[in-house]
């Protein structure tokens, strides 16, 4: 609930398709059976770029969100909660 409270959401609402952009390039790639270095190499770019333009206080946030999942994921073995299922 917190979460879905924030003032523009956690990624900005005004990024929205940017952010759809950047998660549609990595799904095509995954599809794909050989992914080139330079292609990972360019998405992780894309991403830290629009990370960088969120606001201070939303990347902060974002940081803890992940290693949180993380942190869970890493211990599936005794909770089930795979990166599948966290997401």
């Amino acid at each position: 609930d917190f979460l879905r409270n924030i003032p523009g959401s956690l990624l900005c609402s005004e990024l929205y398709e940017e952010w759809a952009g950047v998660v549609e390039e990595v799904e095509v790639v995954e599809e794909e059976e050989e992914v080139e270095e330079e292609e990972q190499e360019e998405q992780v770019q894309n991403i830290k770029r629009l990370i960088g333009r969120l606001p201070a206080a939303n990347v902060v946030l974002l940081r803890y969100v992940v290693a949180l999942l993380r942190g869970i994921q890493g211990n599936a073995q005794h909770n089930h909660m795979t990166s599948f299922n966290l997401s």
